[in-house]
């Protein structure tokens, strides 16, 4: 009988982490070493992307004052070009926030190599005589491929949501960063946002 009741023993969180991290892709998650795997993509559920480069400093930086405007305007335009419905939107001077719907796992390929192609070319200001390799070297402009998740439950939708607003707010000041920022989101949603 004892038997049979350990074996009835279900860890319900282990599932569930599981679970969630299967919805993420990208970013700094590409250093471990687990096997290659597709990015989630949804057509049906938002997704939340981050885009972070290292490089984007100064007048690289997409906060700048020369910058703002055309990186606004390229995501915008990017978006309404693939059909891409933007949700929330975020810039933070050295990564961007996004919430999106995309249509299919084609488009998102699209849009993703068209909008971190033009958003480089745009703030470096590179032109055919003046490459990208030669003004950042080997490595390029970005850090690591675009995080993503896909956001699955209403619930998830009002955190992320709340999350690129936080960062936005953040961005213009309004709001001082704080250490416990956080603190109210859920315990098992919080290592989404670290």
């Amino acid at each position: 009988m004892s038997r049979r009741s350990s074996q009835m023993k279900f860890n319900c969180r282990e599932s569930v982490d599981r679970f969630r991290s299967e919805l993420r892709f990208g970013g700094s998650l590409t250093r471990k070493l687990i096997g290659r795997t597709a990015r989630p993509i949804s057509s049906k559920d938002p997704m939340h992307l981050v885009l972070k480069s290292s490089k984007a400093t100064g007048r690289f930086s997409f906060g700048h004052k020369s910058n703002v405007r055309k990186v606004n305007d390229l995501v915008r335009s990017q978006c309404k070009k693939y059909g891409v419905k933007l949700i929330e939107y975020s810039n933070n001077f050295n990564h961007l926030h996004l919430l999106l719907k995309f249509p299919s796992r084609a488009i998102y390929l699209r849009f993703i190599r068209s909008l971190t192609g033009a958003l480089a070319l745009a703030v470096s200001g590179a032109s055919k005589l003046r490459s990208l390799k030669s003004i950042f070297g080997k490595k390029g402009f970005w850090d690591f491929r675009p995080f993503t998740r896909v956001v699955k439950s209403f619930k998830g939708y009002k955190v992320a949501r709340d999350y690129v607003v936080l960062n936005q707010l953040e961005a213009m000041d309004i709001l001082a960063k704080r250490k416990g920022r956080l603190r109210d989101v859920e315990l098992g949603e919080r290592h989404f946002f670290r």
